[in-house]
C-alpha cells in the first residue's frame, strides 16, 4: 500500500467541515479517518461523507455499504472521496490517510 493522501480537519463550536480528495480512477483505495482530539462532552464524529465515481459524468453518493463509517475500501473507478468532521460544542480534530492499493 502506498499513501496517496494525508489530511487533518479541526475546529471548535458547532460545525461540519469536509475535505475533497481527488483520486486516480485506475487504482483502488482504502480510506481511514479518526478523531485525534476532543475537548468537551458534546458530539464529535469523523467519517467518510461521500464517494464519487467516473471520469465522464461524475456520480457521487454516500457509500451504500458503510454510510458514515470511518474506514472503507473504495470501489474501482472512484474519482473523489470526501471526508468530514462533525462537532457540536467544544473542539475537535481528526486526521486520516488514503492508501492506494
Amino acid at each position: 500500500m502506498n499513501v496517496a493522501w494525508k489530511f487533518e480537519i479541526w475546529g471548535s463550536g458547532n460545525f461540519t467541515e469536509s475535505v475533497a480528495l481527488s483520486l486516480n480512477t485506475s487504482y483502488r483505495y482504502f480510506v481511514e479517518t479518526y478523531l485525534t482530539k476532543k475537548n468537551g462532552d458534546d458530539y464529535s464524529h469523523a467519517y467518510i461523507l461521500q464517494v464519487c465515481r467516473g471520469s465522464g459524468p461524475i456520480l457521487c453518493g454516500v457509500s451504500p455499504e458503510n454510510p458514515g463509517h470511518s474506514t472503507e475500501f473504495l470501489p474501482a473507478g472512484s474519482s473523489r472521496v470526501i471526508v468530514a468532521l462533525k462537532n457540536t460544542g467544544g473542539s475537535a480534530a481528526s486526521a486520516g490517510v488514503v492508501y492506494r492499493l
